[in-house]
Order: C-alpha cells, then structure tokens, then sequence
C-alpha cells in the first residue's frame, strides 16, 4: 500500500501589520542572496508560526474546523516580539527565509499559555 503524500500543511500563525512587514522586508534585502534568495520577494507570505498543527494528504473539514474552534477561545494582550535569529529549513528546495526569536521571549510565552 502505498502512503498518501502530505500536501497540505496546517498551523497557527500570526501576520505582521504592515509596519512590521516594511521592517521585516528591509532587513531581508540586506541578508546575502545565498542564504536566501527569494527573501524579499515573498513578503506576503511572512507570518509567525505559533504552532504547527501537521502536515496532511489533504485538510479534513473536521480538522480545519476543530482548529478554528480551539483558536476562536485564544485570548491575550498585544505583545512585541524581537526576531533576531535567521535560519531557513533544510533539504527545501526554496531555502525559506526564518527569522526566530529566543524560545523564552516573553510575547510569545504569554501567548503559548494563553493557547493552552
């Protein structure tokens, strides 16, 4: 039996305003374009990544809808976050540009508690 291949990738994520993207976008022009040559050209693509829910052979409405309803009772106050770490994913293709924060950064500790 041959197993179905995960097509559709499923996380919780939070998008930048649009100050931040302009920040975001000039901080990638000024990396070198080895580390990651498409940087500055997907700025719509640039988000948080708060959890990753998995990757699936398609996205059961079931699942999409549980995590719809798990996230509509999230509650937390804004917070910054300070992204001064930049990594990218091996053996992808595309090399995505990942700018991290510090895994105990307050913002997003009070956001993961106030997802749990």
């Amino acid at each position: 039996m041959v197993e179905p291949v995960a097509t559709d990738r499923l996380f919780l994520g939070l998008f930048p305003d649009q100050s931040a993207l302009a920040r975001i976008e000039q901080a990638a022009r000024r990396l070198p374009r080895d580390l990651c040559p498409s940087a500055a050209s997907r700025a719509s693509r640039y988000h948080v990544t708060v959890h990753h829910l998995g990757d699936y052979p398609g996205l059961a409405s079931g699942l999409v809808d549980a995590a719809l309803a798990a996230t509509a009772r999230i509650q937390a106050a804004a917070f910054d976050i300070v992204l001064d770490r930049v990594a990218s994913f091996r053996g992808r293709r595309k090399h995505p540009l990942v700018l991290r924060c510090p895994d105990e950064s307050p913002g997003v500790l009070g956001l993961w508690n106030a997802s749990h």
